[in-house]
């Protein structure tokens, strides 16, 4: 085996004494740093389970133990119904000259309604509500101020004033003036006709006309409604 020259060995020298160094450098840090082992101690006794007096968890009940849902009245959230309200509905009917009834299903603040009109009146048999007709201006002012619950049919207006004002027509049928009546209508009337019309103005508009197909039924209302018209103030 041939010999190492001598530079050879100068560097074999140097590669070992600067491992060396490394070496001791590493075993100085390793010096400086805290032991792994007594970290591992700390932590192990940290985990370590606490000693509990077994006389006073005696005490403790399970349930006390567990944690409390606390509600608070303010925070809690009210459940809102989007359900609509509920309308009542009825109509009005006159059931008479002087009085009308109001048909309708129970609704508590409609009844206190009903209670405060003095001429009010109860049908056990029918279940309805009945007023004067004088009352009805009344009535139908305070069902509207429950419009969001309560809906009612009002009666006609026409009929209302043909029956709320008073009758000035005179009871004879002969003394009705008919000359209020359309002219070109009045000249077609026959006799008879004319007569047939003084004697429904005479019952205000209340009553039948019998006579026979083709003797003029028709013309006589005309004449009944344009005088009935000229009266209430519709024409």
């Amino acid at each position: 085996m041939a010999s190492l020259t001598k530079e050879q060995l100068e560097k074999i020298e140097a590669n070992r004494q600067l491992a060396i160094q490394r070496r001791n450098e590493r075993l100085k840090v390793n010096n400086n740093s805290p032991n792994m082992s007594s970290i591992q101690c700390s932590s192990t006794a940290t985990l370590q389970k606490p000693v509990i007096n077994k006389f006073y968890t005696s005490n403790i009940s399970a349930s006390s133990m567990l944690p409390v849902a606390k509600h608070n009245k303010f925070n809690a959230s009210k459940k809102v119904s989007n359900k609509p309200k509920q309308i009542v509905t009825g109509n009005c009917k006159l059931i008479s000259k002087e009085r009308f009834s109001v048909n309708v299903s129970y609704h508590a603040q409609l009844i206190d309604v009903f209670k405060s009109i003095p001429s009010r009146a109860y049908d056990p048999n029918e279940k309805t509500w009945n007023f004067s007709l004088s009352d009805y201006s009344t009535v139908m002012k305070k069902i509207r101020d429950l419009r969001e619950e309560v809906s009612i049919s009002e009666l006609p207006t026409l009929l209302l004033r043909l029956f709320s004002q008073k009758s000035q027509t005179p009871q004879n049928p002969e003394a009705i003036d008919l000359s209020r009546i359309d002219q070109i209508l009045l000249d077609a009337l026959m006799p008879f006709q004319r007569d047939g019309i003084c004697f429904g103005i005479s019952k205000n508009g209340r009553c039948l006309l019998a006579d026979d197909m083709g003797l003029g039924k028709t013309i006589q209302d005309f004449g009944h409604c344009s005088l009935l018209c000229t009266k209430t103030g519709l024409c």
